[in-house]
């Protein structure tokens, strides 16, 4: 780009020239003239002629060119000049429109606030918004900050341009780097910016794994004041064994988040942040780390399922139990809160017995003990009947005299179960030989029970 301080010295270069052609003019005269006075009536005035012919012709071909060399130079500068403001145009709208994307993301997030407000109501995190709020508009402040370094240097470098010091290539260098170093500061405080964001939200996460902590911990508290004797410990030490497992999951995340990002930030600052492959190589250890953790999330979820689903299992053997009882005509009542055991089906080696209970008072779970000869049968599994509804949580196990079974609703909940019905049904293997014998003590009631336990009818012979 030629400048000012260019056209002066073109403009000296061409005054230059023309006297250049003046002052050989006169030296040609004064030359003819010397010769003339020399040489006489010698002097050849006809080649003397020819001579400032041709000296005149290269005059009028010299100015001419001078002619052309300024039309020239000032199709140039014009040149230059619609170069620069189409540049300046290319800048004003590319500006324009970064300031127009600056307010669109303002007014989206105020409208995203708002919408979030009207639907979330009293549970809106008013915190949260503003701590969002502060950081949109310090992020903003920073893009701002990379606008007016951009429209300052090119204006430094246009003045640079029309100025004598242009043409050192040391100048261009030096204004470059002094835009790398300002732009390297700006980086700096993105990064500041994103690792202040990247620790808030790290913070909440720990916050809100110490309230789901100590909210558990609470509703424990609270089920056991109220449940009393009837709460069940092994089902919330489950609960809370699924609880502790997956916040370890969620603080392995958070953990591989943070790792990741200081990794970035790392490669950001190093040379090989310059290869795309190395970026790639990152985000694709960094998915597999998670495609990992999902498995663990799934492996626990799955196993929160098996748990709560083992109330559910076998739903054909209930249904089948059920419709026994219902057949099952004979009059076994021995007054409130009995129990009987039936040999419900004896098929190759498995023996299945029914638990019933007839006039039983309202309850949410039971216990009993089996007694059995252990040398002919073996414990195999139980299975939970359809007596007490909503998410009954079956229990045994074995000892020296035969099996414990029962088991109770999860944290009492659901409606108290009376009446007649089934327990569960007992499943043994034959290892030895029939007849064998089978008898129920030890029976333990939950709920409302104002009645004393009947055992009259608790002992079954088990024979083909």
């Amino acid at each position: 780009v030629f400048a000012q301080e260019h056209g002066r010295e073109f403009a000296a270069e061409i005054e230059q020239r023309r006297m250049d052609i003046q002052a050989m003019q006169e030296e040609f005269e004064r030359e003819m003239e010397r010769r003339r006075q020399d040489e006489g009536e010698n002097f050849d005035e006809e080649a003397a002629q020819f001579e400032r012919s041709m000296m005149d012709r290269q005059v009028q071909l010299n100015l001419e060119q001078i002619a052309l060399d300024e039309e020239f130079h000032q199709r140039r500068l014009e040149l230059d000049r619609q170069y620069q403001d189409l540049e300046r145009e290319r800048q004003e709208y590319w500006a324009s429109r970064q300031r127009q994307d600056i307010e669109n993301r303002r007014q989206d997030f105020e409208q995203e606030m708002e919408r979030r407000r009207e639907e979330e109501g009293e549970n809106f995190d008013e915190e949260t918004a503003q701590f969002e709020r502060s950081m949109m508009d310090r992020q903003i402040a920073l893009d701002e900050q990379r606008m007016a370094i951009d429209e300052e240097f090119n204006n430094r470098r246009q003045e640079l341009g029309n100025s004598q010091r242009g043409q050192d290539p040391g100048e261009w260098e030096r204004l470059d780097r002094e835009q790398q170093q300002r732009f390297e500061e700006l980086d700096r405080q993105y990064q500041d910016l994103e690792r202040e964001r990247q620790e808030y939200w790290a913070s909440r996460q720990r916050q809100d794994i110490e309230n789901r902590r100590q909210d558990f911990e609470q509703e424990m508290e609270r089920r056991r004041e109220e449940e009393g004797e009837n709460f069940d410990e092994e089902t919330a030490q489950f609960e809370r064994s699924m609880m502790d497992r997956q916040i370890a999951l969620d603080e392995q995340r958070m953990a591989i988040d943070e790792e990741f990002n200081n990794r970035r930030q790392e490669l950001g600052n190093s040379q090989r942040g310059q290869d795309p492959g190395e970026w790639e190589r990152l985000d694709r250890e960094q998915q597999q780390r998670f495609e990992e953790l999902d498995r663990q999330y799934q492996d626990l979820e799955r196993e929160r399922q098996d748990f709560w689903a083992a109330h559910q299992r076998q739903d054909i053997e209930y249904q089948r139990a059920d419709s026994a009882l219902e057949a099952h005509t004979e009059d076994w009542t021995s007054g409130a809160n009995s129990l009987s055991l039936i040999v419900d089906s004896i098929e190759g080696d498995e023996v299945v017995i029914r638990i019933e209970i007839a006039d039983s008072d309202p309850i949410n779970g039971w216990g009993l003990q089996l007694e059995y000869d252990k040398n002919e049968l073996e414990f195999n599994d139980f299975v939970p009947g359809g007596f007490i509804g909503g998410s009954f949580i079956p229990l045994f196990k074995e000892n020296d005299d035969g099996v414990q079974v029962g088991g109770a609703q999860l944290g009492g909940q659901g409606d108290m179960s009376d009446g007649s019905g089934v327990l569960g049904s007992v499943k043994l293997r034959v290892i030895g030989s029939l007849p064998a014998w089978m008898n129920a003590s030890s029976l333990d009631l939950k709920g409302d029970v104002e009645n004393e336990v009947n055992l009259t009818d608790s002992q079954v012979e088990i024979e083909r």
